[in-house]
């Protein structure tokens, strides 16, 4: 059920169904569906809000809803940022990681 729920709320994000993808993560939370793996699914939402450009809300959706962000989600915000061009919103980023004692390893480099 885990993987079907992701694949699914990536593939909405992946057609830019954004606000589908956003109804369906709400209706899972209410049905108590992302307790397992729930920062897999937030990054699947992540995911999807940088794929549209909007950096600045998809770490605070996953904040406001008290998921704590794992190193896939600051990886993937931090090079969304260096993208962006927005380096110094990287580092801070970088920087808060590393504040929750959340290291990277060799898988990002």
């Amino acid at each position: 059920m885990f993987l079907t729920r992701f694949n699914k709320l990536e593939g909405l994000g992946r057609n830019g169904q954004i606000d589908n993808a956003v109804t369906m993560f709400e209706n899972s939370k209410e049905q108590k569906l992302c307790v397992v793996n729930a920062a897999a699914i937030f990054n699947a939402m992540i995911f999807n809000f940088i794929s549209i450009g909007d950096i600045d809300e998809c770490l605070k959706y996953m904040l406001r809803n008290n998921c704590e962000p794992d190193i896939d989600t600051y990886v993937t915000i931090i090079f969304a940022f260096l993208k962006a061009p927005r380096v110094a919103d990287a580092h801070e980023l970088f920087d808060e990681m590393l504040d929750r004692d959340i290291t990277p390893n060799n898988r990002y480099h």
